[in-house]
């Protein structure tokens, strides 16, 4: 039988430790531990259960990504954005449940040393199977109704997990079970060394608000995926999907580019043929209109010369007509 105190204590075995603790600054450290889970326990607010439940009266899903040194201002405004912040924005929580999510991004980022966070907030969860998330770590808060069920190690199959079989052959031990309580903050180590997880049947059948953060790096646009593989097998994406993609979206890329440099040649050598008609062209009319401006200046030279010739056969014709004057009267 495993025990875990809620004394900043931690409890070890050869194959999983988990961490509850009080303080949420032991988060930091997730990522260098050995813990499988670190659970952070917190007082519930008062008004909450009637806050979330006018917020949840109808379905609420949002995904975004939130900055760390923008993340109140950022996560107000999607709020805003998606009709959220209507339903219970006079209501007194309303700001220190923003500054508390803004809180969770903060420490998400500190922890992996990022500025940017994966944001899912929704009323309506669907992992029922026990499953570990195929992410390094994701952090999740359960703001109403029941919050998330752990196997820790003993309880759970995981042979079992993996090769597909049902709920009913994974939980060995069901006394050994339970549940992450409203407003506490549970890190998830994702993998192999993860915890054995899922949403409760209660949760299931009933409204809950619930905060999940992951790395920015696992950002799918097309909206949020539970990290179960065995699951939903055609429609999970997992980070490594998400990777394959992008590389075979670079290699098409890369591929369509290498396709397309002969049609850029060919073009090139076009234009390059197109310029050299055009230059001999203009060098053509360049040529045919010095041309005709020489032809146009012998010509008028020639009629200059004609008028010149004209001019001076008058004159010896003027002479010699004067000259037989003169003889005649002698």
């Amino acid at each position: 039988t495993v025990s875990v105190l809620y004394c900043d204590d931690r409890w070890d075995s050869a194959a999983m430790s988990i961490l509850k603790t009080t303080k949420l600054d032991a988060i930091k450290s997730f990522v260098s531990s050995p813990d499988a889970l670190a659970v952070v326990a917190r007082s519930v607010p008062e008004g909450s259960a009637d806050f979330f439940q006018r917020l949840a009266a109808e379905p609420v899903e949002v995904v975004a990504l939130v900055r760390k040194d923008y993340a109140l201002a950022d996560i107000r405004r999607i709020l805003t954005s998606e009709g959220v912040a209507a339903k219970v924005e006079k209501e007194a929580l309303y700001e220190p449940w923003l500054r508390d999510m803004a809180a969770m991004c903060e420490a998400l980022c500190d922890l992996d040393k990022n500025e940017a966070v994966r944001f899912w907030l929704g009323s309506e969860r669907g992992c029922k199977r026990y499953h570990v998330d195929f992410v390094p770590h994701r952090l999740l808060v359960t703001y109403a109704g029941k919050g998330t069920e752990i196997l820790p190690e003993g309880a759970g199959d995981f042979k079992a997990y993996e090769t597909g079989k049902p709920n009913s052959k994974i939980l060995k031990n069901p006394s050994a079970r339970w549940y992450v309580n409203q407003w506490d903050v549970a890190m998830f180590r994702g993998g192999e060394k993860g915890v054995l997880h899922r949403t409760p049947d209660e949760a299931l059948r009933a409204p809950t608000m619930m905060l999940r953060l992951d790395q920015a790096s696992f950002w799918l646009p097309e909206g949020p995926e539970w990290s179960d593989p065995m699951e939903n097998k055609k429609t999970k994406k997992t980070a490594a999907h998400a990777k394959a993609s992008a590389k075979a979206k670079k290699a098409a890329s890369g591929k369509k580019a290498a396709s397309s440099k002969p049609a850029t040649k060919k073009k090139a050598a076009a234009a390059k043929t197109s310029a050299k008609k055009a230059a001999k062209s203009a060098k053509a009319a360049v040529t045919k209109a010095d041309a005709s401006k020489a032809s146009k200046t012998s010509a008028s030279k020639s009629a200059k010369a004609a008028k010149t010739g004209v001019k001076s056969t008058k004159k010896v014709a003027a002479k010699t007509n004067g000259a037989k004057k003169k003889t005649a009267k002698k």
